[in-house]
């Protein structure tokens, strides 16, 4: 799967895909159809498909989206990201504000949690067996 791949930017695993920032996804909503790239992205492995084109947006919204707030960006906007994302079919949104020092964890049904330095981020269903602890994400 290309999208990003001829710029080194993806990466192929045995659960799927991770894209690095750069990679462009197509969001379709009820709103409309529009193009967000996040900071990185995964999509598991049963969801992609060979025939998919390798080159332009990824037709694919991933299962797994991973945002990084920006000094500028206010946290309100980040989270109407997070539920663009969700409604276009992501299944786990990750915000991430350093400034706050937490992780938003945002699933279809809206904000879920938020974790600050003493939990462990987890990757549930869409990633089995991932866990980090939030502490690192600042060293």
């Amino acid at each position: 799967m290309g999208y990003a791949s001829c710029d080194g930017n993806s990466q192929q695993h045995a659960l799927g895909e991770a894209f690095a920032a750069g990679t462009g996804f197509i969001v379709r909503i009820p709103a409309g159809e529009s193009v967000l790239a996040p900071d990185a992205a995964f999509i598991r492995k049963e969801r992609l498909s060979p025939d998919l084109p390798d080159e332009g947006f990824c037709p694919i919204a991933p299962d797994l989206v991973v945002e990084v707030l920006s000094p500028s960006e206010s946290l309100a906007t980040a989270q109407e990201k997070a539920r663009e994302w969700l409604a276009g079919g992501a299944t786990l949104v990750w915000l991430i504000d350093p400034k706050r020092r937490v992780v938003e964890v945002w699933r279809r049904e809206g904000l879920t949690r938020t974790l600050g330095d003493d939990d462990t981020l987890s990757g549930e269903e869409v990633l089995p067996g991932f866990a980090f602890s939030v502490c690192e994400l600042w060293e």
